[in-house]
């Protein structure tokens, strides 16, 4: 059994309610506008009950990012890196209002650096896996040029690009292990 089946339903439910509260609110709000009162209205739960899920309106915010991560982190050094990087340029489009409502122009500039840096993590799981030692430094390098260009890519879907544009604008980017030396 998964921690998640082990969490009390109503915590489920309170925690998703919250969460959908967020993801309507910044339609109509700037996220440094949103009030953690506004937020207990929007989804019908008290301020207290807010205060024993999550400590401010970032951390709720980052756990509506929650899926975006999980999508992040789905690339492995055995996963096909191309089909991996259209998955997650659709599954922004798929959520770009409230996507961009948080790591967009007027979202949290902390949130769009985690994002950056999961993309930057993920490209790093593919170009230095264990025991490759001799290119760890141009390895960090092409990891942190491919994972912030992914970010740009995601950045240009959330503000309207398709992502098949976005994908191959971002692809010259994206060649992953090409441009280091012989492992």
């Amino acid at each position: 059994m998964s921690a998640e089946e082990h969490v009390d339903p109503r915590t489920r439910r309170t925690r998703a309610a919250l969460a959908r509260a967020m993801a309507e609110t910044v339609l109509t709000a700037p996220l440094a506008e949103v009030s953690v009162a506004g937020l207990c209205r929007t989804a019908g739960v008290h301020r207290t009950t807010f205060y024993k899920h999550f400590r401010s309106v970032t951390e709720l915010a980052d756990a509506v990012l929650g899926e975006l991560f999980e999508e992040i982190d789905a690339l492995g050094p055995a996963s096909d890196r191309r089909v991996w990087f259209e998955e997650l340029l659709e599954h922004a489009a798929a959520r770009r209002r409230t996507y961009a409502a948080l790591i967009g122009p007027d979202g949290d500039p902390a949130l769009s650096r985690a994002v950056a840096e999961r993309l930057v993590a993920a490209a790093g799981r593919v170009l230095a896996p264990a025991g490759h030692d001799g290119a760890a430094g141009a390895a960090t390098t092409a990891a942190r040029v491919s994972g912030f260009a992914a970010y740009g890519a995601v950045e240009a879907v959330l503000l309207g690009a398709e992502p098949a544009a976005a994908g191959r604008a971002c692809e010259p980017s994206l060649t992953w292990g090409e441009v280091l030396p012989d492992r």
